[in-house]
């Protein structure tokens, strides 16, 4: 019989992984397959006839069991995890589902359960509660430390604050003059940096030699004392490389990488850079480097997003990064480009809107025929 046999199976699978156990209205077990006798210890004989309180562990309050009989003597099913005792007095812990069994006139007759054992799985969530318990202690601790940490903060901000003041004013005054911008030919620039609460790491320059224009704009991973040193010490090793006459840009960022990736190291620093050197000569534009996309507006404003992503890796974060890609671009006269840090998508707009990428290119378009000294204003 087709059906007989789908029952069979069906049982098969359930004696496989769960403990079935049926009882009368006593709690006396009438019923219970292997999956219970090879878990509890106990054999078929000892079990037949006996209350489930025999497997009690004496983990559960009164209060606990007269809720699961209240539960299925109202013809409920009632769900829950139950910590049991084996015949060898080790405990062991089920996932158990109990449902009364009815005859025809719905009078309770027999009360079904069906365990799983998840034993391993209580286990490992008191381990965790002792690991949470003992992560709060240390917790608790660190804030205490934090606490008297603050107070020598407080009195060492005054000293930081001045110290950092001086680093602000020691990038301003690196930065590329108008004068100095106005006479690289055959180029209009305008450059416009302004930081906003912290100093930062944001670094921008253009150097000419040769008749080669360089401009290099990066952006140190976050704020303070050492990001805004770092960018110094970029600034510096870039003007060192372009007075050498150094025009290959591979060996231009490799040079610069290991520069900055020791003076990192000497600060035990975790600290990068990400960076892009862009070369000018006779209309042709060379970018290497990993930084923001770099934008180009067209002769009749058609934009170009060019992304740096795959032409090299952030600085300083290891000594050999030789592998980098360089992407040549022709301009044609009335070509305009720009160049950015991270920051300026965080800026508002005279309607206090939030700029972002949308807005900014926005912007750039309606900007693009004006001359570039305007353009920053």
């Amino acid at each position: 019989n087709k059906s007989l046999k789908e029952i069979s199976n069906l049982k098969y699978a359930i004696d496989q992984s769960a403990i079935v156990t049926l009882t009368d209205l006593q709690g006396k077990i009438i019923y219970c397959n292997d999956k219970l006798t090879e878990i509890s210890g106990y054999s078929q004989e000892e079990l037949i006839g006996q209350k489930t309180n025999k497997l009690k562990s004496s983990y559960h309050n009164k209060h606990f069991y007269h809720t699961m009989w209240d539960t299925i003597t109202h013809n409920q099913v009632w769900r829950g995890e139950i910590k049991n005792k084996k015949k060898d007095n080790h405990y062991y812990w089920v996932d158990t589902t109990i449902v009364p069994l009815t005859n025809e006139r719905g009078k309770i007759i027999q009360y079904l359960s069906i365990q799983t054992e998840i034993t391993e799985r209580k286990i490992l969530e008191k381990n965790l509660e002792q690991i949470v318990e003992i992560r709060t202690q240390e917790l608790a601790k660190a804030n205490r430390e934090i606490s008297l940490l603050n107070q020598r903060l407080c009195s060492e901000n005054m000293l930081m604050s001045d110290k950092l003041k001086i680093l602000h004013e020691m990038q301003q005054l690196i930065l590329p003059k108008v004068e100095e911008l106005k006479q690289i030919k055959p180029l209009d620039i305008a450059g416009y940096m302004e930081p906003m609460d912290e100093v930062g790491g944001d670094y921008y320059d253009v150097l000419e030699l040769n008749n080669i224009i360089t401009i290099g704009i990066g952006d140190v991973a976050g704020h303070g004392l050492e990001s805004g040193m770092l960018m110094l010490m970029t600034q510096s090793a870039i003007c060192t490389l372009k007075q050498q006459g150094e025009s290959d840009l591979t060996n231009f960022l490799d040079t610069l990488n290991k520069t900055i990736y020791h003076n990192i190291q000497r600060m035990k620093s975790e600290k990068n850079l990400s960076l892009a050197i862009i070369n000018y000569c006779d209309r042709k534009l060379y970018i290497s480097g990993q930084h923001e996309e770099v934008i180009i507006v067209r002769k009749g404003g058609k934009i170009e997003l060019i992304d740096t992503i795959d032409l090299g890796l952030p600085l300083g974060l290891d000594y050999d990064i030789k592998d980098f890609i360089n992407h040549e671009i022709y301009l044609e006269k009335g070509s305009q480009i720009y160049l950015s840090s991270d920051g300026y998508a965080d800026q508002d707009n005279i309607k206090h809107e939030r700029l972002g990428t949308n807005r900014f290119l926005n912007l750039i378009s309606e900007c693009a025929e004006r001359p570039m000294y305007l353009q920053k204003t």
